[in-house]
């Protein structure tokens, strides 16, 4: 169960045009995302395909200083976040200014393939923004459907 859980979370970021899509804030505490674009995604929720790799890049102004960004990405399956293991959630090396000072714009780039092996479904991805100190930078979440 907990595998299938995995891989829906990791479907939430794959498809192959680009487009502003909209989110929710689930508890920024040092920053504001800006935009978020999703490859493949021209409408929320953004639909998924399976077997395809897609990219997400998050935009966000940051309020205060940095050494690091950590990423952490969850699925939100009847209201609970389940983690989602990146192979790096080291922001650094995911094109994110490091390190970052205080008022500045920043940006994140994450890129997951959609495996055929995930079950079609609907869910939210929250993902979170960490400084080294795990200082919340942004949250959001918003909603994908993994489809065939």
């Amino acid at each position: 169960m907990i595998k299938i859980l995995y891989l829906t979370i990791a479907i939430a970021f794959l498809g192959s045009s680009s487009a502003q899509i909209t989110w929710k804030d689930c508890g920024s505490k040092n920053g504001a995302l800006t935009s978020l674009e999703v490859e493949g995604c021209t409408a929320t929720p953004c639909t998924l395909i399976k077997g395809t790799d897609a990219s997400m890049k998050a935009t966000f102004n940051q309020k205060i200083d940095s050494t690091s960004i950590r990423a952490k990405v969850s699925g939100v399956i009847f209201g609970i976040p389940i983690p989602f293991p990146l192979p790096d959630d080291n922001a650094c090396n995911l094109n994110a200014n490091c390190p970052a000072v205080a008022n500045s714009e920043n940006s994140v780039e994450l890129n997951l393939p959609i495996l055929n092996e995930y079950p079609s479904l609907s869910v939210d991805v929250r993902i979170q923004f960490l400084t080294e100190s795990n200082a919340n930078i942004v949250c959001f979440q918003f909603p994908v459907k993994i489809s065939s």
